[in-house]
């Protein structure tokens, strides 16, 4: 069931853990009234490292979808679901996303409340490679747990998943394994579909993810391989919650969206908040960042707003892919 308090415990525990970060400048506060005149709820006190549109002043705001309006970073740690899970929804390459996931991480634990902690970044066949470091995180480097630089920066993910080893119950791989991702890309594994309005936008998403370069023909096994990444991770996070306990899942945006992501394929009672992390552009207008919905269901519980970091252009980087040999198996990573 959703904890309505997680006790003053948690909040203090925020309080002290970001102690000295916040403060808002002149410029700040001329910005927020862009977007309301009136008084704006609490700001989330972090040090956030992005240069990009940094004084744009939804930077450091939770919105909630549920009442369509922007909340305090207090209703959100006081509203966390306990025997369930907080999804984080990251972009892959914004630092200031994992930073925020190990502040989650650290604050949860410090309240005592901190259950399993979740990462997509893990395979399912690493899981036993894992297990042996937890209370360990300081010791562990990737090679020890059969880490896939080709797939994640190790620099980018050792805090949060040394956090996690030090602080969890347990470490919970939930990316199904490569070989179960080429068997599904193959039709040799049985997935689950949704309706028609969901597989065509599943499909959207996987052309506009491959810069809409990917052959048609390869577009509905992509579609299968999302959707069984979705949900094989529902289905190792139900097995996975802990009773009375704050879970931390780590995902990318696309999976931990509320109304297609792995929500959708979540069974029984199962009880997850998802906050959605996004990098800001110029604009202020929440509604500009909301895309891509399913049918009337909302797309996170929040959504909390950072700034954007400099990019290379995917699509040029993408270009370069010869998908006529795609071998079956890749991974979107969206």
């Amino acid at each position: 069931m959703l904890s309505r308090n997680l006790g003053t415990g948690l909040l203090l525990s925020v309080a002290v853990l970001m102690a000295g970060c916040a403060g808002t400048s002149n410029k700040e506060v001329k910005s927020e009234q862009t977007v309301a005149s009136a008084a704006l709820p609490e700001k989330i006190p972090f040090p956030f490292k992005g240069e990009l549109h940094r004084d744009n002043a939804l930077v450091g705001h939770f919105w909630s979808a549920k009442d369509d309006r922007l909340v305090s970073w207090r209703e959100v740690f006081a509203n966390l679901p306990e025997g369930g899970w907080l999804l984080l929804g990251e972009a892959h390459d914004t630092r200031d996303h994992q930073n925020l996931e190990s502040m989650f991480i650290q604050v949860i634990a410090r309240s005592g409340r901190l259950g399993n902690v979740a990462f997509e970044q893990l395979n399912e066949d690493q899981q036993s490679l894992v297990d042996p470091w937890i209370g360990r995180g300081n010791e562990v480097n990737g090679h020890f747990i059969g880490w896939d630089p080709n797939a994640w920066s190790w620099s980018t993910y050792i805090n949060p998943l040394s956090n996690a080893l030090n602080a969890a119950q347990r470490v919970v791989a939930i990316n199904p394994s490569n070989e179960r991702i080429m068997q599904t890309y193959k039709g040799q594994h049985p997935v689950e579909q949704g309706d028609a309005e969901h597989t065509r936008l599943m499909s959207e998403l996987i052309r506009i993810g491959h810069c809409n370069m990917l052959p048609e023909k390869a577009v509905a096994p992509m579609v299968k391989v999302q959707l069984a990444k979705d949900q094989f991770m529902a289905r190792t996070l139900a097995d996975s919650a802990v009773e009375g306990r704050v879970g931390v899942a780590i995902m990318g945006y696309q999976h931990a969206r509320k109304d297609y992501g792995v929500p959708l394929w979540l069974k029984g009672n199962t009880d997850t908040v998802t906050v959605l992390l996004q990098a800001v552009s110029d604009d202020e207008n929440v509604d500009s960042y909301i895309r891509h919905r399913y049918g009337k269901a909302l797309p996170a519980d929040y959504i909390l707003f950072t700034p954007g970091e400099p990019k290379g252009d995917y699509c040029e980087q993408l270009s370069k892919t010869d998908f006529s040999r795609m071998a079956g198996h890749e991974q979107s990573r969206k």
